[in-house]
């Protein structure tokens, strides 16, 4: 099952025929808030607001592990997550869609470490399914 994580900019999909929505306690606190449960076309697919319904939670407010941990409990095998950002190229302009080849390192197979944390390149780490 696909779920979609909307930020700030996604906090419903338009074309998603819900069935029902399910809270969910977690170990971890509690998730941002139900889980929507829906069917788009053919495919069964779940959505979470990361801010909220209503946009009620700042970014540092968000229980990103609770939200991962209800996800997985209820299925889901992968995740789609929506964020809205600034500034990435003058040649994209509001509304415009964009997908990073690589998160986290300058090359395939980069890994930098500092005292207090390690960046990973996720190069080759997208799914065929989901490209």
């Amino acid at each position: 099952m696909i779920a979609v994580i909307g930020g700030s900019g996604l906090t419903q999909l338009a074309n998603l025929e819900i069935t029902r929505r399910q809270i969910v306690r977690t170990p971890y606190g509690e998730p941002s808030g139900p889980v929507t449960f829906g069917h788009m076309g053919a495919s069964e697919v779940v959505f979470l607001a990361r801010h909220g319904y209503g946009h009620t939670l700042a970014p540092h407010e968000v229980n990103y592990r609770a939200n991962l941990w209800a996800l997985q409990y209820l299925g889901v095998t992968r995740v789609i997550a929506v964020a809205t950002v600034g500034g990435i190229s003058p040649g994209l302009g509001a509304g415009s869609i964009a997908l990073p080849l690589w998160i986290g390192g300058s090359s395939p197979g980069a890994i930098r470490r500092t005292a207090s944390h390690v960046n990973t390149s996720l190069w080759n780490r997208w799914r065929p399914a989901l490209r």
